[in-house]
């Protein structure tokens, strides 16, 4: 499955963009960046206590992200320059939840998406080149830059975490949220009330953020009631409004263990090390060392890697789809490849009727899938080739042990059949 499955990525800009969102909330396209990320080393929203905060690295060859090209003479759109404080909408699935097509239409199913800001990172060059890594923020974090100074006596907690909501809306900084009243507290549902029987008395002093006043009030309603409390385990819990109109977030305070919250199952992939010791006995010992994802091992491992990871979570056959040729899928503990005859939408690839050359299915392996994606097929002249560690080096006499594998004995040593430990065989 292709990361747009799962992922999709929107940069939104500042006030002012082409792609932001008007003072009204309409025309909230973004700018659609899925297909350059890298990988997504974070995206998370723990509760209470921590902000929803996404580490995503994105690939910024050329200067992309950073840079304005000439489009004359590229011909070639550019990319978006990235800035702080720009506003970006992420959102993530499972294999239960759908991502439309449509800027305009929100995520279904199993679904987790948030409106984020850029916070401050630079372009960097790494192992795999040059990129630029988004340090994401959920714009419930501006609360903790925001000081609250005041104080409560004998005060219901609902009034005082309006009071705290409404002191950070007419404080907040424009840059940081240009609309009005931009968090709102949500008293809808009774999963997310607290009592209105509970009074107490707050003094903030003048260094405690928004955000830590409103874990302060959840800290106090864990108490027993006895010592003014409710007895129960609150949390405080962010959420943005509407999935094209990011001028509203909503406060949720509440008991935790609310039913309503979705859970996002992590796709089951196999733990790949890029870090590994090759010994077979009597031979050379091989060690490939660097750092995780990024280490020095030649990129032709990695490439065969990323394919094996490919095949093992190819999606399972589904009997509403119609699948072009050339296709892959899982149907139980076999891999199909769907031909070029039309109309496979039901054709079950299990079924012995619908499999053959001149049938809907042909059985599949993973040499097929990579010839698929461009990968050179062996050919009789050349059944075996060298790992990239020894290519081309069998020529070379004692620097690979004279390794010729289709060699004979000779005493010249031109060809010499003592095999290579590393010899990559298809």
């Amino acid at each position: 499955m292709a990361l747009r499955d799962y992922v999709r990525l929107y940069w939104h800009g500042q006030p002012g963009d082409d792609q932001y969102p008007a003072s009204d909330g309409t025309n909230a396209r973004g700018v659609d960046i899925t297909d350059r990320i890298e990988s997504i080393d974070k995206f998370a929203d723990a509760g209470t206590g921590e902000t929803c905060s996404a580490s995503i690295m994105l690939r910024a060859y050329g200067g992309d992200f950073v840079t304005e090209p000439n489009l004359s003479a590229t011909g070639t759109p550019a990319t978006p320059v990235i800035r702080p404080f720009d506003l970006f909408r992420l959102a993530v699935v499972d294999d239960d939840g759908v991502l439309s097509a449509s800027t305009n239409t929100a995520p279904t199913g199993s679904s987790f998406w948030r409106w984020l800001i850029q916070g401050q990172r630079s372009p960097q060059k790494t192992g795999l080149g040059e990129h630029i890594t988004l340090d994401l923020h959920g714009r419930e974090w501006f609360l903790q830059q925001i000081i609250y100074p005041g104080r409560a006596f004998f005060v219901n907690f609902r009034e005082v975490a309006e009071s705290i909501v409404s002191f950070y809306n007419e404080n907040r900084a424009s840059r940081a949220d240009p609309f009005p009243h931009q968090p709102s507290i949500d008293w809808a549902g009774s999963d997310v009330q607290i009592p209105t029987f509970t009074y107490g008395i707050f003094e903030f002093g003048d260094s405690i953020t928004c955000y830590d006043a409103l874990m302060e009030i959840v800290r106090r309603l864990d108490l027993p009631v006895a010592a003014g409390g409710d007895g129960q385990h609150h949390g405080v819990r962010f959420v943005d409004k509407s999935w094209t109109d990011p001028r509203e977030m909503l406060v949720q305070l509440g008991p935790r263990g609310r039913a309503h919250l979705d859970t996002i199952d992590a796709t089951g992939l196999d733990p790949i090390s890029f870090t590994e010791v090759r010994e077979p006995p009597g031979a050379t010992v091989v060690i490939v060392e660097g750092q995780e994802g990024a280490g020095t091992i030649p990129p032709q491992i990695a490439e065969f890697r990323g394919y094996v990871e490919e095949w093992r979570n190819l999606p399972e056959w589904r009997s509403d789809a119609t699948y072009r040729e050339a296709a892959h899928v899982r149907r139980g503990d076999s891999w199909y490849r769907a031909t070029d005859r039309a109309g496979n939408t039901g054709k079950d690839p299990e079924t012995i009727a619908n499999r053959g050359p001149a049938n809907y299915w042909q059985e599949s392996f993973l040499t097929v899938y990579m010839r698929d994606q461009g990968e050179p097929e062996p050919t009789s002249a050349k059944p075996y080739q060298y790992s990239p560690w020894t290519a081309d080096k069998h020529y070379t006499g004692a620097r690979n042990w004279f390794a010729n594998p289709t060699g004979t004995y000779n005493v010249n040593a031109s060809s010499v059949a003592a095999p290579d430990m590393n010899l990559v065989i298809r």
